[in-house]
């Protein structure tokens, strides 16, 4: 039943990105900015929200029991994301961003507790990004360069993978 949820996790956020880039004819600058988006920008917090809870339900059995409580803690940052989507407003955006740190704190010091090798793909967004900026033959400063290539979405991406990968393993 674990792994249902699991594949049921993964399936929510890929049907989900997938649909967010067809739908706005590009890929977004984060996740959380496809809330921005949207017709209906509450489908943001249905399937972030319905994403932590499947992936809750399916890390927390197999987790060993000593470290239990960072699913615990990602499956808080989850829902403090989902209930505070509207990251540019000051007040809503610091709990938004203080929910995105503990998701992401969480979930990859639970990988790294469970399967640490897996972290080294976080240098594949890296090494996109630097390729990215450095091929580019836009003339523009290198800020510019940097935000076209899309870092936060790359890395969130990769974040996500990470804990879809280890769930698959444990």
């Amino acid at each position: 039943m674990e792994t249902i949820f699991g594949i049921i996790s993964a399936l929510i956020f890929a049907i989900y990105t997938a649909v967010v880039i067809y739908k706005t004819g590009g890929i977004p600058y984060s996740i959380s900015e496809t809330y921005y988006r949207l017709e209906h920008p509450k489908w943001f917090s249905v399937c972030l929200g319905l994403n932590g809870f499947t992936f809750f339900v399916s890390a927390v059995g197999r987790t060993p029991e000593n470290i239990q409580f960072l699913v615990f803690l990602a499956l808080i940052g989850m829902i403090i994301i989902t209930l505070s989507p509207r990251f540019k407003e000051r007040t809503e955006g610091i709990i938004h961003y203080c929910g995105t740190a503990l998701l992401l704190l969480s979930t990859q010091a639970w990988v790294a507790c469970t399967n640490p090798w897996l972290l080294i793909t976080w240098l594949l967004p890296i090494v996109y990004i630097v390729r990215h900026v450095m091929a580019d033959n836009m003339q523009s400063d290198l800020w510019t360069k940097i935000v076209y290539a899309r870092p936060a979405f790359w890395l969130e991406i990769t974040g996500f993978i990470i804990i879809f990968i280890n769930l698959i393993l444990l």
